[in-house]
């Protein structure tokens, strides 16, 4: 999941993310669970994890750092998009 093939790296190496807008955010003392709406994934952050998480989803602008795994995750996962995409009109074509 976290090992990229070079030409993939290449695709992404200047990409703008952002944080979906169907992501939801809950949390507790020990975790983080994250649901996208769009998707209907759900993940758990522990420990470690959550600090950054939290802080990487409240940015607006997110570049892909190669080897980021956290940030290669939650693209992979979806909850992180390409800055250029309207999630709004996505939806609506999706009816």
């Amino acid at each position: 999941m976290f090992n990229r093939v070079s030409e993939q790296v290449n695709k992404v190496k200047n990409l703008t993310l952002k944080p979906s807008r169907f992501n939801v955010i809950s949390q507790s003392s020990n975790y983080v669970k994250l649901y996208n709406s769009f998707t209907g994934k759900i993940v758990k952050f522990n420990g470690g994890y959550k600090e950054s998480l939290l802080n990487t989803l409240r940015d607006k602008e997110i570049h892909y750092r190669e080897r980021e795994r956290l940030v290669d995750f939650l693209a992979d996962e979806k909850f992180l998009i390409n800055s250029d995409i309207n999630e709004y009109r996505r939806q609506l074509l999706k009816r």
